[in-house]
């Protein structure tokens, strides 16, 4: 199977569309879990975090809400699930099944599965990985039964707008910390490179405002704005309003 049937391609839109609203970045973790579970509806889910360094693991549940002992046992035994060593290791894969590295009845010996995974009634998990420097984080769609070829193709779809979700998410996380600052002015922001009307708009793309309002307050037009605003993305490299404003906001910020 290479491709959804048509009753899930307009389910599989909506989901993405969805995603890509704009969150913040300490929400985003139940935003991917809404998403997920509008796919994969039967499934207990959850996004899972652990810290390479430190070992420490944060748990977010949908549809299951265990004991608090079973969220202190987790990272006693997350290394036992296999898919946890394949993404310690840094495979290439972002869509990971554990049955991929170890049987059920092997997965049966482990702590792992007695202590975590049984008591949640819970017998096979795929994982979609986030890449996460210093982390490891993943979400799990969880089951008592085995996915079909078309829950991996959902998964393997789905999967790179997460990945790319959560990357917009988190440079909106840090351009938030970073309009604690003063906001630059358009004179220090065409020292960009970019020309002096482009530095106006982007200093009301720092702020947030939309070409609509752009446009009404520099006395232009919306399209006018528009055409702007891409200059400014390709000029400095980047795909999204939000990264401009912060390569932006930072780049000034470096060089006072």
């Amino acid at each position: 199977m290479s491709s959804l049937p048509p009753s899930q391609l307009k389910a599989f839109s909506e989901a993405v569309h969805r995603l890509y609203e704009p969150v913040n970045a300490d929400d985003f973790s139940w935003r991917v879990l809404q998403v997920v579970d509008s796919l994969l509806p039967d499934s207990a889910l959850s996004y899972n975090q652990i810290d390479e360094k430190t070992g420490k693991a944060s748990v977010q549940l949908m549809h299951r809400d265990p004991e608090e002992a079973w969220f202190a046992r987790v990272p006693e035994v997350i290394h036992q699930n296999p898919s946890f060593a394949y993404c310690a290791g840094g495979g290439p894969e972002l869509v990971v099944k554990m049955s991929d590295f170890m049987t059920l009845r092997q997965l049966e010996r482990t702590d792992f599965y007695h202590d975590i995974l049984k008591t949640q009634g819970v017998k096979y998990q795929i994982s979609m990985v986030i890449p996460v420097p210093g982390s490891i984080v993943a979400v799990a769609v969880n089951r008592d039964a085995d996915f079909t070829e078309e829950d991996r193709l959902i998964c393997n779809l789905l999967s790179p707008h997460i990945v790319q979700a959560h990357a917009r998410a988190e440079e909106l996380r840090r351009l938030h910390e970073l309009r604690r600052n003063p906001i630059p002015t358009p004179e220090r922001l065409h020292e960009l490179g970019i020309t002096p009307k482009e530095s106006e708009v982007l200093h009301w793309v720092i702020q947030g405002k939309r070409d609509e309002e752009i446009a009404q307050i520099l006395g232009s037009s919306p399209r006018t704005v528009q055409k702007h605003v891409q200059h400014i993305l390709t000029r400095l490299k980047v795909e999204t309003r939000t990264a401009a404003a912060l390569i932006a906001v930072e780049s000034v910020l470096r060089a006072i």
